[in-house]
């Protein structure tokens, strides 16, 4: 599997001696860091440590997460930014994170005038844009960042637009496409989702149960969950 990438900070020095599958499950763990998705890169880790037990590379990378999603959301994410980007990507990212759409947008603007082809620019810009319903700008830039640098998390950020556009049936098969390789509880949910719009739902039910049984506490799951029962039971 191709390299996205790497936390050159985290993994300086360190051999490598993994297994084929252990070594892509490491892959998609570093993706989703680079993407600042620390629950998922922890939950490929945990599959890691269950085939590999002593696995040190997967070891020391948890135990770095688990650090850094104890400290503060901006110091953590500039930590793990600063090897591989400039620093204006770690201040966007922790601007997402706060919320604080309008900064986000502003930096990612001026880095991406400046780095024209920084596919993860163009994947945070689209997250922006998904998050304050400009879909279509999203959907551009996501297109962008994948004709750059084609990476798991992209492709779901790519399907999570499709599922906002109203397009469920081309989302559905792109997060089915994605899960042969992944099981997070962000590809279920939409899997879910996308069967909730549709009315399927059973599947709707079974999917969202998936995404909570992953998750790490997601009460709006349990809420999803819930909706789809009482819709389940009322349509039954």
């Amino acid at each position: 599997m191709k390299k996205l990438l790497l936390l050159l900070l985290i993994f300086s020095g360190l051999t490598v001696s993994a297994s084929e599958i252990t070594e892509d499950y490491l892959d998609i763990a570093s993706n989703y860091c680079v993407y600042g998705n620390y629950n998922e890169a922890l939950n490929y880790l945990n599959k890691i440590l269950e085939l590999e037990p002593q696995n040190s590379q997967a070891k020391y990378l948890q135990n770095t997460l688990l650090q850094i999603k104890k400290s503060d959301v901006n110091s953590s994410k500039t930590v793990i930014k600063t090897d591989y980007t400039q620093s204006e990507l770690s201040r966007a990212q922790a601007f997402i994170s706060q919320k604080n759409y309008d900064n986000a947008i502003s930096i990612l603007n001026e880095y991406i005038a400046k780095h024209p082809n920084s596919d993860i620019a163009y994947a945070l810009r689209a997250e922006v844009y998904m998050h304050i319903n400009n879909l279509q700008a999203a959907q551009n830039d996501i297109k962008k960042a994948l004709s750059i640098e084609e990476s798991i998390p992209y492709l779901l950020t790519e399907a999570k637009i499709l599922y906002h556009i109203g397009k469920h049936e081309d989302a559905k098969i792109k997060l089915k496409m994605l899960v042969r390789n992944i099981q997070t509880s962000d590809v279920y949910k939409y899997i879910g989702l996308c069967d909730y719009a549709e009315k399927n739902y059973s599947s709707a039910l079974l999917n969202i149960d998936k995404a909570i049984i992953l998750s790490d506490d997601d009460k709006s799951l349990n809420s999803i969950y819930n909706e789809v029962k009482n819709m389940l039971e009322q349509n039954g």
